[in-house]
């Protein structure tokens, strides 16, 4: 069988991207961010989610999304997908009144993660989602299915790739057109990829049902969607801007970026649709409330307005992408004795001034490591009992800041 080399970008911004912020996102972004993924040539972009408020505060608005009468006109988009994540058939009952031709179900490859994110079982899970996709089906609604925690749970370790397959054949077979692999904490690499396709590969499950869904927690999610690609996998899961996470899981860092994508594939000469200039504007509008959810490496941060020349593969031509960038502050931390402290509170303050993108921290001193001196002399930290715990909390509230 031939493989194309175009590839399809699933942009999950609207849903996964937005769920973890904690700040209210008002009702009318949402809407326009779905327009502006819309008009870059996006062709499936997941609307939102018909969860429980108290489960997901970000998305207690899906009804007003769904309801809204752009959103419908775009239902009645010819060519374009539109899918709404349903947890439960309650769930599915609200989307198909707002008329929603497209509905996505998840299952944890994993206990922990499954009595965490949904509160129950893996194989009650399986078992929702067979619920929600018969009655989906029935009602002439297309399914894709999720998988949950391909290579490691936040509370259980790694996961065994029998596991994965067990939740990919009962996804298929309930009628999902495909399957989407999700790395939910980000802790995949290209080598692990690899073996999971083909291990899923060699137990029958075709390529052509399978989807990429991967989280960039140690910088490893565009190296992973190249490997995939390599292995035959032709469809992606991607947030804009890079925004992303799960509230249970723990550690785990936004979606890959659909900005990074786009380039990475459209620069190897492989079509993605997608215009990437009116997706890099987006994506920049959209994280500015948020600037520290933004994790694409596409747009730089510093204070001078900048050229970047981008090959345009649709077009065939050097386009010249211009961002202003934003201020930074540049503390200069000294102290007496040739030794340098960094105080909690400048970074916290810092963090706090939207108007500061990046922090550039420089120092003079003997021992200048992030500001601060580890030598027994000089900190309690190795001195033991109370004072050693007190530093070990000034430390941990250090670097949880700069994180």
């Amino acid at each position: 069988m031939t493989i194309s080399k175009a590839v399809r970008i699933v942009e999950v911004g609207p849903r996964d991207g937005l769920q973890n912020i904690k700040e209210p996102v008002p009702t009318s972004v949402k809407l326009e961010l779905i327009q502006r993924l819309r008009a870059t040539g996006l062709r499936t972009i997941e609307l939102t989610s018909v969860v429980s408020p108290k489960a997901i505060p970000q998305l207690a608005d899906c009804r007003d999304v769904l309801g809204n009468e752009s959103i419908r006109q775009l239902q009645g988009e010819r060519g374009l997908r539109l899918p709404v994540l349903v947890p439960n058939v309650k769930g599915l009952d609200i989307a198909i009144e707002h008329g929603v031709k497209e509905v996505a179900v998840f299952i944890s490859a994993t206990e922990g993660f499954s009595k965490a994110n949904i509160n129950c079982t893996v194989q009650q899970g399986i078992e929702r989602a067979k619920a929600v996709a018969e009655k989906a089906t029935e009602c002439g609604m297309a399914v894709r299915g999720y998988v949950s925690c391909i290579f490691a749970d936040p509370f259980d370790g790694p996961t065994e790739p029998s596991a994965v397959l067990h939740c990919v054949q009962e996804l298929l077979d309930m009628g999902c057109y495909e399957v989407s692999l999700g790395d939910t904490l980000g802790v995949g690499s290209p080598d692990k990829v690899r073996s999971l396709l083909r291990y899923l590969v060699d137990h029958n499950v075709p390529l052509d049902k399978m989807a990429g869904h991967f989280h960039d927690t140690y910088g490893q999610a565009v190296a992973n969607v190249w490997e995939a690609y390599n292995c035959g996998v032709r469809v992606f899961d991607s947030s804009v801007g890079g925004l992303g996470g799960c509230p249970y899981a723990p550690g785990a860092k936004g979606n890959v970026a659909t900005e990074d994508l786009v380039y990475m594939f459209e620069t190897a000469g492989i079509d993605t649709g997608v215009d990437l200039l009116k997706l890099v504007e987006t994506g920049v509008w959209i994280s500015r409330p948020w600037p520290h959810s933004l994790q694409t490496v596409v747009v730089p941060n510093n204070q001078q307005e900048i050229d970047i020349l981008v090959y345009d593969q649709r077009h065939k031509r050097l386009v010249s992408l211009s961002f202003r960038r934003e201020p930074q502050a540049h503390p200069h931390a000294t102290k007496k004795g040739q030794h340098t402290y960094l105080l909690t509170r400048l970074i916290e303050d810092t963090t706090a001034d939207t108007s500061i993108s990046r922090l550039i921290i420089t120092g003079t001193g003997q021992f200048f490591c992030k500001g601060i001196d580890f030598s027994k002399e000089f900190t309690p930290v190795a001195q033991g009992g109370i004072t050693s715990d007190a530093q070990f909390t000034r430390l941990t509230r250090l670097f949880g800041e700069i994180d």
